[in-house]
């Protein structure tokens, strides 16, 4: 948490396969990955007080909601 993240890169999904949890709260993140999907032991996501202005299609709770498995909070501009 807090470390100016701007970016997720796809790759590092492949190589974290087992993490079932993430905080990445107070960065500067501004998209949900695609690839987080792949994260198939993930539950839950933090990604509150960053920079996300649009939620996955279909999503309409702007501070929780779930992602397949995947509990995500959010607490943005959305």
């Amino acid at each position: 948490a807090h470390n100016s993240i701007t970016e997720l890169p796809e790759f590092l999904f492949a190589q974290c396969l087992l993490l079932q949890k993430i905080n990445l709260t107070g960065n500067e993140i501004a998209v949900i990955p695609n690839g987080i999907g792949a994260l198939i032991r993930l539950h839950w996501l933090n990604l509150s007080f960053n920079q996300i202005e649009e939620l996955p299609p279909g999503k309409t709770n702007k501070y929780a909601f779930l992602l397949g498995n995947i509990h995500v909070l959010l607490r943005n501009r959305v």
